[in-house]
């Protein structure tokens, strides 16, 4: 097969100016907080009677919620009624195209398909360290369904065109409250980044598809995502609620650079970073690391850009209890946990809460009064979980929330996050751990390290378990 690569300009055509609007997003409850819930089935918490429902300010699920039924899931119009204070986010991706599923009509994940109308976006790569699919397209390294575009003018109008009927379509009325058909808010881009693709920067194979580097892809990104932006906003009508998942490399100050022109757009409504303190598997990020990542959200909240910090959620897998001490990475090939083995699930979750302590921690940390735009994702895990309507005795169901979020060190680290607090002083060490007075005449304690530490304030003896954190005073 033969595929048509679009050579593309490094500017986007002249636009009509937006017209005027009103921001039409809800207004969340106190003490809610984000949720990444694009997994399959995963926004079945937020039904009526889920375990997440009334705690999430803004929910990124799966456009499919607004079709789905047939197995005996409820709809998006159930989800808004139950969450009447929740923006709805519907995930597409905009890095990448896939292949359409007709039977879910104008809510598709995808901008184009590359094996039709999309074809003309794909890339050939020309260069033999970048992976392909069996159309030769250019594809992430083990996402062989996921064919990169090639950023074009005419790709972002593709972009514009399949968001704005996504979101003008209306969802199946509400299986479980009879709700009248609902509408999505807004919609959240997947892989927005500042560099051409996971692992295959130009930086590090060399050149390949229409770019002239890493930058020249940056600045095409940039370029889709505001004209996307512009495009809604005239279509609907409205102040159309944008949001992308934004890949950077902190330590690379050219991707920095590229992401600042990003947030100076004001296109994006938030960007989440994924990864903000430990890797996939659990794996601790480096102090370096964390240290370089909070100067790039500090710039990037002052730039107009708020941030949110995702970690995702260790899987429940049979590694033994020991297994999920704070700071191991969890092995990915081993079974997932089957029903009964509470020891280690319990041991799980004690992991899962302290993990989502030292992300709120590591937050209030490193955010000072012009960066309390940086707010915290409430962790989801992966995978490892029973879907509904079929029960293969896992320890977990598709249905569970991951953390508890009104957990023991967790909900007070959480409100202030959510309430703006931020740091005022300077920041020290005491015994290994990281500490800060806060605006709200409160210290946060963060414990980089995998044991328990204590902490002298005030003449008081403070507990930090490791990798956590804790507010005291």
């Amino acid at each position: 097969m033969t595929a048509l690569l679009t050579l593309v300009a490094t500017t986007m055509p002249a636009q009509a100016a937006p017209v005027p609007t009103t921001p039409t997003a809800p207004t969340p409850p106190s003490g809610t907080a984000p949720a990444y819930l694009h997994g399959f089935q995963q926004p079945q918490q937020l039904c009526p009677g889920g375990q997440l429902v009334g705690k999430v300010s803004d929910a990124i699920v799966d456009p499919t919620v607004a079709v789905a039924g047939g197995r005996g899931e409820c709809t998006l119009a159930d989800m808004k009624a139950a969450n009447p204070g929740t923006t709805f986010y519907a995930y597409m991706n905009l890095g990448a195209m896939s292949e359409r599923s007709p039977e879910n009509g104008a809510f598709q994940r995808t901008c184009a398909d590359p094996s039709s109308d999309g074809r003309k976006f794909g890339v050939i790569p020309r260069n033999s360290r970048v992976a392909t699919n069996s159309m030769g397209m250019a594809t992430y390294p083990g996402w062989n369904y996921s064919t990169i575009s090639n950023l074009s003018n005419g790709y972002a109008d593709a972009c514009a065109t399949a968001a704005a009927k996504l979101l003008q379509a209306p969802s199946l009325p509400g299986r479980v409250t009879k709700a009248r058909p609902a509408k999505f808010d807004g919609v959240f881009f997947d892989d927005v980044a500042m560099t051409a693709g996971h692992g295959q920067d130009m930086d590090y194979v060399g050149k390949w598809g229409p770019w002239a580097d890493d930058n020249a892809y940056a600045r095409r990104a940039t370029a889709v995502v505001d004209s996307v932006n512009r495009q809604l906003d005239n279509r609907l009508k409205r102040d159309v609620p944008l949001a992308v998942n934004l890949g950077i490399y902190p330590e690379k100050p050219s991707n920095v650079a590229r992401a600042n022109e990003l947030a100076r757009t004001g296109a994006v409504d938030f960007a989440m970073r994924e990864f903000s303190t430990q890797d996939r598997n659990g794996s601790p990020l480096s102090t370096a690391y964390l240290r370089k990542s909070a100067d790039v959200n500090r710039q990037l909240t002052a730039a107009g850009m708020p941030i949110l910090n995702h970690d995702y959620a260790v899987s429940k897998r049979a590694v033994g209890a020991a297994g999920y001490g704070q700071g191991k990475a969890i092995n990915g090939s081993a079974q997932c946990l089957k029903a009964g083995n509470t020891a280690v699930a319990r041991a799980a979750d004690t992991r899962r809460e302290r993990d989502y302590r030292m992300l709120l921690g590591q937050t209030l940390l490193t955010r000072d009064s012009g960066a309390r735009g940086v707010k915290a994702v409430i962790p989801q895990v992966e995978n490892c979980q029973d879907q509904i309507a079929r029960n293969t005795g896992l320890a977990e169901r598709v249905t569970d929330r991951s953390v508890n979020p009104n957990a023991a060190g967790v909900r007070e680290l959480r409100d202030a996050v959510n309430n703006g607090v931020y740091g005022t002083g300077a920041r020290s060490t005491s015994n290994q751990v990281l500490v800060r007075k806060l605006s709200n005449n409160r210290y946060v304690l963060v414990n980089p390290t995998n044991t328990h530490r204590s902490v002298s304030l005030n003449g008081k003896s403070w507990s930090v378990p490791g990798r956590s954190a804790a507010l005291a005073g």
